[in-house]
């Protein structure tokens, strides 16, 4: 096997992770298929850290907010981070309306079909480090999208029997 055809494999993998269904639930099932009714339940004593209650809405929007924030580092050298925690959580507890978690959803469906663009585009290089932060790659980065929105979706399900 030739390296072209070894970076395929990894890039084919990458994009798998992003989507998720190999260990995990991939977030257009899950997110797509969630009970509308439930889109706004709370378990007692889950917060945020930022001390609003913990509710499929909270958790959509968080989710969306961190791949956007993830992307933006990836691509800007001007970069600059949301402040933590409160600017990776949303304020209000529940979503306005089914509707408004529809647009969530859909936003948050734009920002991963970006994230698997950079992966199936050949120009982007995975593995240079980022001009402007040298310590980290793309692949890192694609990565921790892929490991954030598993351990969310994981925390979805404890909402899915209620």
């Amino acid at each position: 096997m030739n390296q072209k055809e070894k970076e395929q494999i990894l890039r084919n993998e990458l994009e798998a992770v992003l989507e998720g269904g190999n260990a995990h639930d991939g977030w257009q099932h899950k997110l797509k298929n969630f009970p509308p009714d439930k889109i706004n339940s709370g378990l007692p004593g889950l917060r945020t850290p930022v001390r609003t209650l913990l509710t499929p809405w909270t958790l959509l929007v968080h989710m969306r907010i961190c791949v956007k924030d993830i992307l933006d580092f990836i691509q800007m050298r001007d970069y600059s981070p949301l402040p933590f925690p409160e600017g990776y959580w949303p304020v209000e507890e529940k979503a306005p309306s089914p509707e408004e978690w529809n647009r969530e959803l859909e936003g948050f469906a734009l920002l991963m079909a970006e994230a698997v663009q950079l992966v199936r585009d050949l120009k982007t290089d995975l593995f240079s480090p980022l001009p402007h932060a040298p310590e980290y790659s793309v692949y890192r980065e694609l990565l921790l999208i892929a490991d954030h929105n598993a351990y969310h979706l994981g925390q979805l399900g404890l909402f899915e029997d209620l």
